[in-house]
C-alpha cells in the first residue's frame, strides 16, 4: 500500500530583489513500513520538502496524496493530524522548557483527545522507556535533558499519537556517533514491530544505508538518482550520486567514480542539468535540453548520459 505520493511538487520563495526556486518538481512515494532516505547538501531543498509536507508551509504547484487522501488541495494550509508527525533537527526549539519530561511527550496527544487522563500517562511512561529514556527522568525539566536524550524524548512524543508516516529532518546530525545508532535502533524496531514508515532527511549516507529502503538524491531542487538504497550507493548512475558517494565510502569499493573537472566559467543551464558546471560528461544538450527522468536497471535517473 502506498501511504505517501508527491507528484511535481514546486516551491519558490521570494525577495524584494531575488527569487529561490527550493523545489523545481520532485516526485517520490513511501509505502506502509518503508524508509526512504531524502539525501543531498545543504540548501538542495530536502527541509522544504519535509516540511510541506507536514503542512508548515505552503507548495507553489503539485500533490501530496497522504494515507488515501489528497492534503494538498485545500486553498489554506491544513493540519493533517495525528497520522503523520515530525522529528526536527533541534528538539529543544521545539519543547516549551518549563514542562517536565512526561507533560512534554503527552503533549503531542493531548490535543487529540485519543486517550482519558490516565491512559494518556500510562501511554507517555510506557514510550519513554521504549525510546531508552531512564524512569528517573519522568518528571524532569525537559530544558535538563542532553542532546540526545531531548531527541529521544521528541521520538516519545511523535509516537504517542501511532502515526503511520513520521518525518525526520536532520534529526541525527547533531548528535555523537553512540546516540545516532540508538536513534537508528529505535526506528528499526519501529519498522519490524509496528510498521512505522518514515522520510529520513540525513546528509550521513552511511545511516542511510543501514535504515533505508529507498534513496532519492536531491540536487538543486530536482530528485536526481531514485531507487533502491543499496542499488544507488553501490552503482550511482548520476554524476552528483558518484561524487556523493565518492566522498564518503571507501576508495577501492567497486565502483566507477570518474575525475572530476574544475568548476566550467558558466552560470547555471538556464532550462538543462543544474549540476552542468560541475560534471565530467556535460556536453551542450546537458545545457539545452529540457531533462526528463530515465529508467536504468530499476531506479529513476535524471540524467542524458545515464545511459551512456
Amino acid at each position: 500500500m502506498c501511504l505517501l505520493k508527491v507528484t511535481g511538487l514546486t516551491k519558490t520563495f521570494k525577495n524584494k530583489k531575488d527569487r529561490v526556486y527550493a523545489l523545481k518538481g520532485i516526485d517520490f512515494s513511501i509505502k506502509q513500513g518503508e524508509c526512504l532516505g531524502l539525501v543531498g547538501e545543504s540548501g538542495c531543498g530536502k527541509s522544504t520538502a519535509a516540511e510541506i509536507i507536514a503542512r508548515l508551509i505552503k507548495e507553489d504547484s503539485g500533490t501530496i496524496e497522504f494515507n488515501g487522501a489528497y492534503i494538498t488541495s485545500e486553498k489554506r494550509l491544513k493540519c493533517v493530524g495525528r497520522d503523520l508527525q515530525m522529528v526536527f533537527q533541534n528538539p529543544k526549539d521545539s519543547f516549551d522548557p518549563k514542562y517536565s519530561l512526561l507533560e512534554s511527550v503527552m503533549m503531542g496527544a493531548d490535543s487529540y483527545r485519543i486517550y482519558s487522563k490516565i491512559e494518556l500517562i500510562k501511554r507517555a511512561k510506557e514510550l519513554i522507556k521504549y525510546v531508552g529514556l531512564k524512569e528517573s527522568y519522568m518528571y524532569k525539566g525537559i530544558g535538563g535533558l542532553s542532546g540526545g536524550e531531548c531527541q529521544k524524548a521528541s521520538i516519545a512524543r511523535a509516537l504517542i499519537c501511532s502515526p503511520k508516516l513520521i518525518i525526520f529532518d536532520e534529526a541525527t546530525s547533531a548528535l555523537d556517533v553512540s546516540v545516532q545508532a540508538q536513534i537508528i535502533d529505535i526506528m528499526r524496531r519501529l519498522k519490524e514491530e509496528k510498521g512505522v514508515s518514515f522520510l529520513f532527511i540525513t546528509h550521513d549516507l552511511a545511516l542511510t544505508s543501514s535504515i533505508c529502503d529507498n534513496i532519492a538524491v536531491m540536487y538543486s531542487g530536482r530528485i536526481v538518482e531514485y531507487g533502491k538504497c543499496r542499488d544507488v550507493l553501490c552503482n550511482p548512475k548520476h554524476p552528483y550520486t558518484k561524487q556523493l558517494v565518492s566522498s564518503v565510502l571507501p576508495v577501492n569499493r567497486r565502483c566507477d567514480i570518474p575525475e572530476f573537472n574544475a568548476l566550467r566559467d558558466t552560470q547555471y543551464a538556464p532550462k538543462g542539468c543544474d549540476y552542468y558546471a560541475f560534471c565530467p560528461n556535460a556536453d551542450e544538450k546537458c545545457f539545452k535540453n529540457v531533462l526528463h527522468m530515465f529508467q536504468i536497471e530499476g531506479r529513476s535517473v535524471l540524467c542524458c548520459h545515464a545511459d551512456d
